[in-house]
């Protein structure tokens, strides 16, 4: 479900903020995949994102809340 599901409900409206968390960790290997978000939203799809929030946490995770511009 995860990227196909997303990608599905931006494509509809459904879907009026993302969050992002940012942790300070750098892993993987030569083989790791990318991170998808959303399936099947080409760049002809591209929604454009509004930052709204940004807050430090703990352990210098950062959390970026966007909204979906209309």
């Amino acid at each position: 479900a995860g990227p196909t599901l997303n990608g599905e409900l931006v494509r509809r409206g459904l879907v009026d903020a993302v969050s992002v968390l940012i942790a300070p960790y750098l892993i993987g290997s030569g083989g790791d995949a990318p991170l998808w978000l959303l399936d099947g939203l080409g760049s002809d799809q591209a929604r454009n994102l509004r930052l709204e929030h940004v807050e430090r946490l703990r352990a210098e995770h950062v959390w970026l809340r966007y909204a979906l511009v209309k």
